[in-house]
């Protein structure tokens, strides 16, 4: 797909420039030699070509090429970092990925499918379309597209106004290989609500919305995928039918070679590397080898440039690295100067508008260099080229980090993001707690009449098969059960008086509970210290030198810690987030403004190898600042331990990473003001012990992507601040999950082949210390294409140093580890993961070393490995069905859940809180837990009071109207019932329009039903404030209960409202003689509570 060129919300608006000007390759003779021996036709070799020289050239060649040129090489990963590098230099290239090598039709890459489908659009569409710079790997190019015939004529042509056979589309659309789905989420995706059909095409950016009225195109709208709401109104649209061929194997289709203009100049990059991926293909199969003679015989006949770093017989360049740079950024100014002299022009590329300025204001003091330039952006890696008298560096470069990566690409995710909170979506089966009567099935939706008129209900089965339908608009009387363990519990007597004695006896308990709770919380309200306010200006340099867009949960985030920070009492917050969410980077953020102030910051991490990844994070982050970081774990030598522990308590290292060594009773602080602790899950109770000792006198961040049901737990209850990231960096897929036999080696051979052939590596998890050299020589002799190597914990801390840093640079394509890899390691080129037997796993380490791949924008896998000969466990099928259906991004919460669920809690709330939750369930446990917190708060005394408020903050109506969500509207009982429970959300007329609008965009014109019953959700709103609990349709009046007579009056005061009371607490409001109908009672009722029409 075409690339734009890199921006960042740091550096909009700044005057630094992004790209260099390549005018001075006008006066390159070699280019020029190039340029006129292709033209004649006479292939060229070019070596000595180093780093992202061979970009430079590239995109010089482009600028000049009268044609099309097509860049190959060898792995898809190649080949991305070849893109960012063209677009740094000005060139816009199209990338044509491949497909995934997996012939056996499991895994497709629905985002590469879709990006070679534009390709092939693109080349057989108008000139002026067509692609001018093609970049593919080899594999990409063997593979087949449709023909120009099936792109051309397999499309479907839609306009505003024409009259459409919805059915019949839709049929074809299934017939051409799209896929019905409730949601559209990806390409290739088509669903139908009504007369509303959503499309997702094989090729487009953006689905699209076709809405029908009767049987004309009343609207076609393209929507965003993550949000289900329409971006754009059209005229006109067009759909491609044409799909994906399939593999090599399949024999369909066309090579895309064939698709491009004759007088297209293949570039080869790195030719040996294409030639070893060559010789791997063609063992793949016959139809590998057939399809690579047909390419290397149409190459033949054309004159093909070959760049190289290595020297060739042909043309050499002087290109060369830039290491001798590496000597840390207060001496990057005199390295600068000494090789001034040598170059006219000197590039420099930083990442960001503020790091730019940053490094200008370092290289001030000095004497001006000739011919620096400084750029906003980066390169793969800097060189140096004395024959175009050009150096060319990044600033990470000259401070010796390894740097962030590349910069950011704006990719849409083809994915639908899920919220914090849905933690309890509800499923037909599923056991329920009714917040009066108890334990019950759910047993689905069901319409019946009401009171004069007719409503949704929720079936729910209780004890002896007794059932009882609660109205959708009651719907916040039911949360799905989460019990404390795989045991199913007895369903309760409808009527019985057990539920509420079992209730009593919980709230009874979370009293101490509560006042355990908030006594360490009352410690830390009376515990004083000075605000962390240090140097603003510095802080928000710090901000803008971050490369990336923030998600908005990242910048909630990020606000949130900061006024914790500058408040006078510390802080404990836990930041949950899935693996990927950017949780290190707030992190980091808030130890700077720690050592901002002049405090110290220690990182407190599970496992030595997470230490050092850390380390080397927190460095490249924070590179130019004036903020000095040291770690500390076993591979730190007796000599570094001691000097590191001296400058410590002298104030000297500003942060400090490490394990639990980091505890220890000899490293003492000068001033200490915040611990970030990562993967809190890791850490024993002793260490538990020791943070909580901690929270009354320091500031505390926690980080977990699955946080332990306690620490949940006490977030979700208001004892401890908590920060969410639930929304992801966009580009992030989804880490698709399969279950396999781990006999099946023709599949685990495929695996690793497609990943080492798009350029990636593979983590094999074998958790036995025991036979992983055995295990690894096994996969090495199934797959001899691969380089293996094997890591574990007991290895020496230099040994497993020394794997950990090749695997980080690429010399390893599988590693063969135990779950010393679980926390944090971050291998963005890591795409697939298998995890050898995997049935002895508990669920929330799975999802932990499933969040080791996945860390970019391409698609990801994770295999569950088990023995086909041994029966699973029933806990383990759970545990591993779980982790197939929550595959999701930002799925740690809900798998937090299920972990409770399946495990049990009593060795984590102890075996008495256990059982309480047993009782009544996780989440009306927590309702009440925190329902005591707030009475203890406030000087309530006794525990029945929440008990007898847990319906105060509910209203039921009976209003005799027809208020539903019609099935031919919405289909599906299960959307439905989510829509239900956003209804059951609104809390204001804000919210109220908001969601109308999103339905209608979703589904179509909302029916008189559907806009009925969400004026009832914005009356029950309405009617909370005032202590209303009932509201009942009595033909000339309504019948009202109510807790405060007070209230009531005045909100009636001068409304001229007859109200006549029954008894305490029980009234009629007696009605006009023109509402004589319960839908004018509602309106009367509506315009007295000033709520404006709808609908």
């Amino acid at each position: 797909m075409p690339i734009s060129p890199p921006s960042s919300a740091a550096d909009t608006g700044a005057l630094a420039p992004t790209q260099p000007d390549l005018s001075l390759l006008e006066r390159f003779g070699p280019l020029a030699e190039l340029l006129e021996g292709l033209a004649r036709g006479r292939s060229r070799r070019v070596g000595n070509l180093w780093g992202s020289s061979q970009g430079l050239l590239l995109a010089g060649l482009a600028a000049r090429w009268p044609g099309c040129l097509l860049a190959v090489t060898s792995t898809e990963a190649e080949a991305e970092a070849l893109a960012e590098d063209l677009v740094q230099f000005g060139a816009r290239p199209f990338q044509l990925p491949s497909r995934g090598s997996d012939e056996r039709g499991a895994h497709a890459d629905l985002e590469g499918l879709r990006q070679r489908l534009q390709f092939a659009q693109r080349c057989v569409g108008p000139p002026q379309q067509r692609p001018r710079l093609v970049l593919a790997p080899l594999l990409g190019l063997l593979q087949p597209l449709p023909g120009s015939q099936a792109l051309t004529g397999q499309v479907a042509e839609l306009a505003v106004g024409q009259r459409l056979d919805l059915s019949h589309l839709l049929q074809k659309l299934v017939g051409a290989g799209y896929a019905r789905q409730p949601l559209v989420e990806r390409p290739g995706e088509v669903s139908l609500r009504g007369d509303v059909l959503d499309v997702f095409g094989f090729a487009a950016e953006q689905p699209l919305r076709i809405e029908l009225f009767d049987s004309e195109v009343e609207s076609l709208r393209s929507f965003d995928a993550e949000t289900q709401r329409s971006v754009e109104k059209l005229e006109r649209a067009a759909i491609l039918l044409a799909s994906d061929p399939g593999g090599i194997e399949d024999g369909q289709g066309v090579p895309p070679v064939s698709l491009l203009p004759r007088d297209t100049l293949f570039v080869e990059l790195e030719p040996l590397r294409i030639e070893d991926q060559r010789e791997g293909l063609r063992v793949r199969s016959t139809s590998h080898a057939r399809a690579l003679d047909e390419y290397y015989r149409g190459l033949a006949k054309r004159p093909l440039l070959q760049l190289q770093s290595l020297p060739t017989s042909d043309l050499d360049l002087d290109g060369k690295s830039v290491q001798q740079l590496a000597v840390g950024l207060p001496n990057a100014g005199a390295a600068l100067a000494e090789v001034a002299g040598q170059f006219r022009h000197l590039w420099v590329f930083c990442r960001t508008a503020a790091e730019r300025d940053r490094f200008e204001r370092l290289l001030a003091s000095a004497p001006p260099l000739a011919g620096l330039e400084l750029f906003v952006g980066a390169l793969q890696k800097g060189f140096r080229l004395p024959s175009l008298s050009l150096l060319a560096v990044n600033h990470h470069e000259l401070a010796g980090t390894h740097g962030l990566g590349g910069l950011a690409k704006q990719k849409k995710p083809a994915h639908r993001v899920r919220s914090l909170q849905n933690f309890f979506e509800l499923k037909v089966g599923d056991l329920v707690v009714h917040s009066v009567h108890g334990l019950a099935r759910y047993l689905g939706l069901k319409r019946m009449a009401r009171g004069g008129g007719e409503e949704e209900h929720l079936h729910l089965e209780f004890a002896e098969e007794v059932s009882l339908y609660v109205p959708a608009s009651r719907i916040d009387l039911v949360q799905r059960y989460i019990g404390t363990g795989s045991a199913v519990p007895k369903l309760d007597k409808l009527g019985g008086g057990t539920f509420k004695k079992r209730k009593e006896k919980v709230e009874q308990a979370l009293m101490d509970l509560a006042a355990e709770l908030l006594e360490v919380q009352a410690k830390r309200e009376l515990q004083q210290r000075a605000p962390w306010r240090g140097d603003q200006n510095l802080v928000a340099e710090m901000l803008a030198a971050f490369p990336y867009t923030d998600t908005p949960d990242q910048a909630h985030a990020d606000s949130e810690i900061a006024a914790d920070l500058s408040a006078e009492k510390p802080m404990d917050r836990l930041l949950c987030g899935d693996v990927g969410f950017g949780k290190t980077e707030v992190a980091i953020r808030a130890a700077f403004r720690v050592v901002a102030a002049g405090g110290q910051v220690a990182v407190l991490v599970p496992t030595t190898v997470l230490a050092d990844q850390h380390f080397e994070t927190f460095r490249a982050r924070l590179a130019g600042f004036p903020v000095r970081i040291e770690a500390l774990s076993r591979m730190n030598r007796p000599a570094e331990v001691k000097a590191i522990l001296a400058a410590v308590a002298q104030g000297q290292v500003d942060v400090l990473i490490g394990t639990h060594r980091i505890l220890s009773e000899d490293v003492g602080w000068k001033r200490l003001g915040l611990v970030v602790v990562d993967e809190e899950q890791r850490f024993g109770v002793k260490h538990k012990e020791h943070f909580k000792g901690l929270r009354a006198t320091v500031d505390i961040l926690t980080l977990s992507a699955t946080p332990i049901p306690r620490t949940l737990h006490m977030s979700l209850s208001g004892v401890r601040d908590i920060s969410a990231l639930s929304v992801p960096p966009r580009g992030r897929q989804d880490v698709e999950t399969k279950l396999i036999n781990r006999d099946d080696l023709p599949l685990i051979r495929e695996v690793l082949l497609r990943e080492k052939e798009r350029g990636g590596q593979v983590f094999f998890l074998h958790n036995t210390v025991a036979d992983l050299p055995a295990f690894t020589r096994e996969l090495a002799a199934l797959v001899p294409e691969c380089r293996f190597e094997y890591g574990h914990g007991q290895m020496t801390a230099r040994e497993l140093w020394r794997v950990m840093h090749r695997f980080a640079a690429h010399e390893i394509d599988v590693l063969v580890a135990t779950t010393i890899i679980e926390n944090g390691i971050d291998i963005p080129a890591a795409g697939t993961i298998l995890i050898d037997r995997a049935d002895e796993f508990g669920l929330s380490e799975l999802h932990q070393l499933r969040g080791r791949v996945g860390r970019n924008s391409q698609a990801s896998w994770c295999y569950l490995l088990v023995d086909r000969t041994k029966p699973l466990r029933s806990i383990a099928k759970e545990r591993l069905k779980a982790l197939e259906e929550l595959s999701h991004l930002g799925a740690g919460f809900q798998i937090s859940m299920k972990d409770l669920e399946i495990r049990g809690a009593g060795n984590l709330l102890g075996p008495e809180q256990s059982g309480h939750i047993a009782a009544v369930g996780y989440d009306m446990y927590c309702r009440l837990l925190k329902q005591t917190v707030e009475q203890l708060r406030s000087g309530g005394e006794g525990a029945g009071l929440a008990v007898r408020g847990e319906l105060s903050d509910s209203v039921e109506l009976e209003l005799a109207l027809e208020a539903y969500l019609p099935e031919d509207w919405i289909a599906s009982a299960d959307e439905r019932l989510q829509i239900l429970r956003r209804m059951d959300a609104v809390r204001s007329q804000a919210e109220t329009l908001e969601l109308e609008l999103a339905l209608r965009d979703q589904y179509g014109r909302l029916p008189a039903a559907a806009i009925m019953l969400l004026r009832q959700f914005r009356l029950r709103a309405a009617l909370l404030p005032l202590t209303i609990t009932r509201v009942s349709w009595r033909d000339d009046c309504f019948l009202i209960e109510f807790a405060d007579r007070v209230a009531i009056e005045q909100a009636f005061a001068g409304a001229k409202v007859e109200l006549r009371p029954l008894r305490p607490g029980v009234a009629l409001v007696m009605l006009p003689k023109k509402v004589a109908s319960p839908r004018a009672g509602l309106d009367w009722l509506e315009r007295l509570l000033g709520l404006p029409p709808l609908g």
